[in-house]
């Protein structure tokens, strides 16, 4: 059996890597190559890679490759703003991520693990909230500085989250899918399905009286599902089966890719979420 690498060979394999990757090019053209890696980013991972190494002086020498090549934002939060992605301020690398409607992701869905708890948002998803800061740690910083207000977020949707949420995946600015007026019925009318699917069980229990695991999957699968009643609301409501125009046909209920159940339209994928509760069997006690 071949021994393990020392580390000195795990790091020397690593900056072989970055070295060859200093051809590239300092900026892509194209739109379609936006978030492709620069030698910007292989001399900034370089000097990260030597700092850790413990060879200050090669992570000097990349460090001042880059010198007057970015800057910082004057506002901190800048950095999180998706209308500021890939500008050449402090953003030297950025993995892309793009939102393509509910459940349609192309990258991460990291955000809603870090996103404000129980509201909808501009992701189609209540954000989780599980891996937010503590209490403690938003104690911690001084309301003068300017961090606390750029990284944490009290208040969303009209909603208290407490503990405070991370602002650094949510976009605040962005709004909801459902407009504000209309996003208390909504809430509603998703909520009185929901308790349909679970045999009503959430209204008989009391939802107090549900574990906390099942609070949150509910409050989740609530606001994903007003999210979905709402953009598809005309589809939903449509008294057609099917129809065809010019050779172009679509299906409704069953066959278009949800789950449909008591006369409530819902994603396939959201239903099995529901279904985690343990709510939905019908011998459920």
């Amino acid at each position: 059996m071949k021994p393990r690498a020392t580390v000195d060979e795990v790091y020397t394999l690593i900056t072989q890597d970055m070295e060859a990757a200093l051809g590239l090019p300092t900026s892509w053209p194209n739109a379609q190559d936006k978030g492709r890696a620069t030698s910007y980013a292989a001399q900034a991972l370089l000097a990260r890679i030597y700092l850790q190494w413990g060879k200050p002086g090669e992570a000097l020498k990349y460090c001042r490759m880059l010198e007057g090549k970015f800057k910082l934002y004057d506002n901190l939060k800048d950095i999180f703003d998706p209308k500021k992605q890939n500008q050449e301020y402090e953003n030297i690398f950025e993995i892309q991520f793009k939102h393509s409607g509910s459940w349609g992701l192309e990258g991460s869905i990291q955000h809603s693990y870090w996103g404000p708890r129980n509201v909808g948002g501009p992701t189609n998803f209540g954000g989780w909230g599980g891996f937010g800061p503590t209490q403690y740690l938003y104690d911690s910083y001084d309301n003068a500085d300017k961090r606390k207000k750029a990284f944490f977020i009290t208040e969303y949707a009209g909603v208290t989250q407490t503990p405070p949420s991370s602002g650094k995946f949510w976009d605040a600015e962005t709004g909801n899918v459902i407009e504000d007026d209309n996003l208390k019925k909504a809430l509603v009318q998703a909520s009185r399905h929901i308790d349909s699917l679970t045999y009503n069980r959430i209204v008989g229990r009391g939802f107090s009286n549900l574990t906390r695991f099942q609070q949150d999957i509910i409050q989740d699968v609530v606001c994903q599902q007003a999210d979905f009643e709402t953009e598809n609301a005309d589809e939903i409501n449509s008294v057609l089966s099917s129809y065809s125009i010019n050779g172009v046909s679509a299906q409704f209920g069953s066959s278009w890719n949800v789950f449909t159940d008591k006369g409530v339209a819902m994603k396939r994928d959201l239903y099995a979420l529901l279904c985690q509760t343990g709510l939905c069997c019908r011998l459920a006690r």
